[in-house]
């Protein structure tokens, strides 16, 4: 008992030997309950004891006895058991789970909001490049009124003179060819210039931007992210695209016939002066 650490067990002294005679015996007749009735009544059988160890043993087949009951715990208790160590394995993967999906919609919210200040940063510097150009175009411009205020002083009544009588299938005048060569010539250059500059700082930033989410990407989400894509195809693509659409439009640009336009402008803005517009030396602009 003390080896197993057990109280109130019940022992069953029994004759294994005289019991299987007494059933061998009665077992070849097939009188069914009379043969179990004279069995029981069997010196054998009744000095075997079995009989106390079987009534023991269909006693958990009963669940009505004690020995019933027990029998139904045990075998509801067993499965019992495993669903609720089932339930509680589960209950903490789940947890573990929010917990992670609590840790990574942290970590894209930080994803977006940084990605928010890099668009708002990108506007702000982005604003300086745009400067840049719109100062660039406001001087070409200053340049060129400047350049026809001074052509239509009275005092270039000669130049004035030319603008009239050559009409469009004279040369260009001196005046044009300057509006070409220093004013928009030097300005479209310059511009391309800007642009190229501009691309260059963008896709900079954007390839260091782009490289900060994957590699946050790669630590937190290894499996979502497929080899192939772990190298960036073309960060700059979007770049590039607008670059070459800037750069077709300026290359549409032609300074020589818009020099000619200028040079028309002028002819039939001094076409249309009135007569009294040349009485004094002063701008001949109406």
């Amino acid at each position: 008992m003390k080896l197993l650490t057990a109280e109130d067990v019940t022992l069953f002294p029994v004759s294994s030997r005289s019991a299987l005679e007494a059933k061998l015996s009665y077992s070849k007749n097939s009188d069914g309950k009379h043969s179990t009735e004279a069995m029981y009544n069997d010196p054998r059988w009744r000095s075997s004891k079995f009989f106390e160890l079987e009534d023991y043993l269909l006693s958990f087949l009963d669940s009505s006895t004690e020995n019933g009951k027990e029998r139904v715990r045990l075998k509801l208790e067993t499965p019992i058991g495993i669903a609720d160590r089932l339930l509680t394995s589960c209950q903490r993967l789940v947890k573990l789970e929010y917990e992670k999906a609590v840790e990574d919609l942290a970590s894209i919210k930080d994803l977006v909001y940084g990605a928010n200040n890099y668009a708002i940063k990108l506007k702000s510097d982005s604003s300086s490049w745009q400067n840049q150009i719109s100062s660039l175009i406001e001087r070409a411009k200053g340049r060129a009124v400047t350049l026809m205020e001074s052509t239509l002083q009275l005092s270039n009544i000669d130049l004035i003179f030319a603008y009239t009588i050559k009409g469009k299938t004279g040369s260009s005048m001196r005046a044009t060819s300057f509006v070409q060569n220093d004013i928009l010539s030097p300005t479209l250059d310059d511009a391309v210039n800007l642009l190229g500059d501009y691309s260059t700082w963008l896709s900079s930033s954007n390839t260091r931007e782009a490289n900060v989410y994957l590699e946050c990407f790669c630590e937190r989400w290894d499996a979502l992210v497929a080899p192939e894509e772990r190298a960036l195809l073309d960060p700059n693509g979007l770049v590039n695209e607008g670059e070459k659409l800037t750069i077709k439009a300026l290359e549409g640009f032609n300074a020589s016939a818009a020099a000619k336009d200028f040079e028309e402008e002028i002819r039939e803005l001094v076409v249309k002066l009135p007569a009294d517009s040349f009485l004094d030396d002063e701008l001949l602009v109406p």
